[in-house]
C-alpha cells in the first residue's frame, strides 16, 4: 500500500550530487554545492542549474554566464559537504580545501581536477518558476572532459564505473 508524502519536496532527489564553480571579472575562483541540475536538450546539448541568489557564486554567474559542472567522487565528500556548508564571501575556498584546477578550455571558470567528470558551461537564458527560491541558468555545453579510465570504447562515460556521491 502507498501512503502520502507530507514532505513532498523531499520526492525526487538529482543525482549524483554536483559541484558547480565559476571565476569572478577579477579572476576569484568559486565554487558551491548543487542540489539541482538536468540535462534539458540534446541538440543543442544544453543543461539547466538551479541557484539560490543569495549564494555567492549567484551574482559572478549571472555576470559572467559561465560555469563548470563538477561530478565529485566519494573520494571528494568531504570536500563536497565543505563547498555546500561555507561561503565564498567568507574565505577562499579553493586555498582552504587545496582545490587543484585548471582553467576551462571554453569557459573562463575552474576545472576541478579531483573530479573525473567536467562540463564547460555558457549561460543562454534563466529564469525564477514561482515562487521558487532557486534561479534556473539554461546553459549551452562547450566541452565535456572524462577522465579516460572511465570513458567506454565508444567514448561515452561509464557512470557504472564512478563512485559518486
Amino acid at each position: 500500500m502507498k501512503k502520502e508524502m507530507t514532505k513532498i519536496a523531499s520526492a525526487l532527489i538529482p543525482m549524483p550530487n554536483l559541484i558547480v564553480s565559476c571565476c569572478d571579472k577579477e579572476g576569484r575562483n568559486n565554487a558551491l554545492a548543487v542540489g539541482s541540475a538536468a540535462m534539458i536538450s540534446g541538440s543543442p546539448c544544453m543543461l539547466m542549474i538551479g541557484i539560490m541568489p543569495e549564494k555567492f557564486s549567484y551574482p559572478i554567474i549571472k555576470e559572467t554566464k559561465e560555469f563548470v559542472i563538477n561530478v565529485p567522487t566519494e573520494e571528494m565528500r568531504k570536500q563536497y559537504f565543505y563547498l555546500g556548508t561555507k561561503s565564498g564571501r567568507d574565505e577562499d575556498k579553493f586555498e582552504a580545501l587545496n582545490l587543484v584546477w585548471e582553467k576551462g578550455k571554453k569557459v573562463n571558470a575552474p576545472i576541478l581536477m579531483g573530479c573525473p567528470v567536467n562540463l564547460e558551461c555558457k549561460v543562454v537564458a534563466s529564469m525564477t518558476p514561482g515562487d521558487s527560491d532557486h534561479e534556473l541558468f539554461f546553459a549551452t555545453l562547450e566541452a565535456a572532459h572524462c577522465d579516460e579510465e572511465y570513458l567506454t570504447k565508444y567514448g561515452n562515460i561509464d557512470w557504472k564505473k564512478i563512485d559518486t556521491i
